[in-house]
């Protein structure tokens, strides 16, 4: 709700959330369809917000996925759920993939000439932003780096200078880094193998190209990252591009491409479906809080502090107590 009047195509929320950079026209058709789609919305919705609340949720939200459009609830277990059920929804339209590829383009307008130190990388780590960084398992990071020096890091363009001397001691120093205002899109469509988080829309992008692809996500933190729902699927499909396509042309799956003139059929389709979860998912018990008792002194007591707390009418400590008969 404290953000439902922002909006994807104002030019002020976008320099809140991305500072000095610059989106691509990629975004331009999602941009286009967001006012209808959020006058039909039921709940009040906001743009590329965390998702937070419980599978009885009262808000929306959407965000841009590889040149289209995102929908979500503000509940990240009906989410997930909608994409698990939407990727198993078979689909027989064979032009999809050709239709994502043709989408594909850097999110930011990045340098697009590549020195040649950079060139020829075949395994590439893509970092997610400083606001992101703690998806990333350092642990992972730092192993795979040590175990393999062919791997280079690129980090996200909303990296700040702090976190980028961060990654640089956890993945072997600043000669794996890969500077992170170049083309992103560069590096992927030139890598054999990926690796990145589930809360990158790299993963999705590496699906459509062909690329394999490896989770390198905090199991703790993974959740939180806004196409977590999409990713997680992707990671552990036997066939991930199958799967994508699944989700894709799913009615209802809350994923909207420039291809699908129907949008707000789907839109609608998505709205209703996330309430239909709803009913059945919602907590039927109140807010588990236990009462905690006041914290217990459990250090030792010298004899000194024992005699202090003696009840008044207690005898005197170590005195011998002598009862008549």
């Amino acid at each position: 709700m404290r953000f439902s009047n922002e909006l994807m195509s104002d030019p002020n929320v976008q320099k809140n959330k991305i500072n000095t950079l610059k989106r691509s026209d990629r975004n331009s058709w999602a941009e286009r369809i967001e006012i209808p789609i959020r006058k039909i919305c039921p709940y009040p919705i906001s743009y590329d917000v965390t998702c937070n609340q419980p599978t009885n949720f009262t808000e929306f939200t959407y965000t841009e996925i590889a040149g289209g459009m995102y929908l979500q609830t503000h509940s990240i277990d009906i989410n997930t759920r909608i994409m698990q059920l939407a990727s198993e929804e078979e689909s027989d339209d064979d032009s999809t993939h050709d239709k994502l590829k043709s989408l594909i383009k850097d999110k930011y307008v990045l340098k697009g000439e590549i020195p040649n130190k950079f060139k020829n990388i075949k395994k590439v780590i893509f970092m997610p932003g400083s606001n992101l960084l703690p998806i990333a398992s350092s642990d992972i990071v730092s192993r795979i780096c040590g175990e393999d020096e062919e791997i280079m890091v690129k980090p996200h363009p909303l990296t700040n200078d702090e976190f980028s001397k961060m990654i640089s001691s956890n993945c072997g120093g600043w000669n794996r880094i890969i500077s992170p205002d170049l083309s992103g899109l560069y590096f992927l469509q030139n890598a054999e193998k990926i690796y990145v988080t589930t809360c990158s829309e790299m993963a999705t992008l590496a699906i459509i190209l062909g690329k394999e692809i490896e989770n390198i996500s905090a199991y703790k933190f993974e959740s939180t990252g806004v196409y977590y729902p999409v990713s997680r699927i992707l990671f552990s499909a036997k066939d991930p591009l199958k799967k994508l396509i699944n989700m894709v042309n799913c009615k209802w799956s809350g994923l909207l491409f420039p291809w699908q003139t129907d949008y707000i059929e789907r839109a609608q389709a998505f709205y209703d479906k996330s309430i239909e979860l709803k009913k059945i998912y919602r907590p039927l018990h109140g807010p588990i809080n236990f009462p905690h008792s006041p914290p217990r002194d459990t250090r030792p007591k010298n004899a000194e502090q024992n005699k202090k707390e003696q009840h008044p009418n207690a005898p005197p400590f170590n005195k011998k107590i002598e009862y008549k008969t």
